[in-house]
């Protein structure tokens, strides 16, 4: 049940009209895929970490144009205000790259960012995002620590969908599910 419904879940809220939620630590294995840490973090700061690549599997509902948010932070948190460096994610849906996002950083709030999902890569059914970290180069010399340093690894919140709007749906091939 965990498994199956999930996905599933998530594919009929966005056709209620909803916003549908991938967020860390709630019933997310279903849709968690490969490169991901466990869940780290505790109360309302929980997160999983990529070093290289992390996937997410979306079940969409229907062919059509979509709004993602993502909130991805680097990781591990930088040391000060104006980290050496931060890394890059790239956005890459069913093999299509979408965006590369270069990571803020704000001590006090979470990064946020709005990636497009086109129709044209957006088939009905199981969708594989990828979020491929590619390392910043050092704007001054790197702070060593043990572990990560700035801009090693991101750490994933979760991931919201906002619905298609009616004029962004096109028919879904048959088939696909």
């Amino acid at each position: 049940v965990l498994s199956v419904l999930p996905p599933w879940t998530f594919a009929e809220v966005l056709r209620a009209g909803e916003a549908a939620m991938v967020t860390v630590g709630v019933r997310d294995g279903a849709l968690i895929g490969s490169g991901w840490s466990e869940v780290t973090g505790t109360g309302n700061v929980r997160m999983r970490v990529a070093t290289a690549e992390g996937e997410i599997w979306l079940r969409l509902p229907t062919m059509a144009d979509y709004a993602m948010v993502l909130r991805v932070d680097p990781f591990p948190r930088p040391l000060g205000a104006a980290p050496g460096r931060l890394p890059v994610v790239e956005v890459v849906l069913n093999g299509v790259p979408l965006e590369a996002i270069a990571l803020g950083w704000t001590p006090d709030r979470v990064g946020s960012y709005t990636v497009a999902l086109p129709r044209a890569t957006v088939p009905r059914g199981l969708n594989r995002l990828a979020l491929r970290m590619r390392r910043a180069e050092p704007v001054v010399a790197p702070r060593i620590r043990p572990g990560l340093s700035d801009g090693d690894a991101i750490g994933l919140w979760y991931v919201r969908v906002q619905p298609a709007t009616p004029d962004s749906a096109a028919p879904s091939p048959p088939g696909r599910r």
